[in-house]
């Protein structure tokens, strides 16, 4: 099982049903945006600039691996 951490974040917009967060990556430190489905939050009214915290696993903290490009 992953482990799973709690970072701190600001709403940056809401779209629809989706709450566009920026949280700061707990191991490299760079601002992140995280869309998050409204029906999976506590709290459902969300306005810009509420501060809220985001349960991230490890997984999702790590950045994508980049794919080799291939040879023609």
């Amino acid at each position: 099982m992953t482990e799973k951490r709690r970072v701190a974040g600001v709403v940056e917009r809401v779209e629809g049903d989706t709450a566009v967060i920026v949280v700061k990556d707990p191991d490299s430190g760079e601002n992140r945006e995280v869309y998050l489905d409204k029906k999976k939050l506590k709290k459902v009214d969300l306005k810009e600039g509420d501060e809220v915290t985001v349960e991230m696993s490890m997984l999702e903290a790590e950045p994508p691996k980049k794919k080799k490009p291939t040879k023609k």
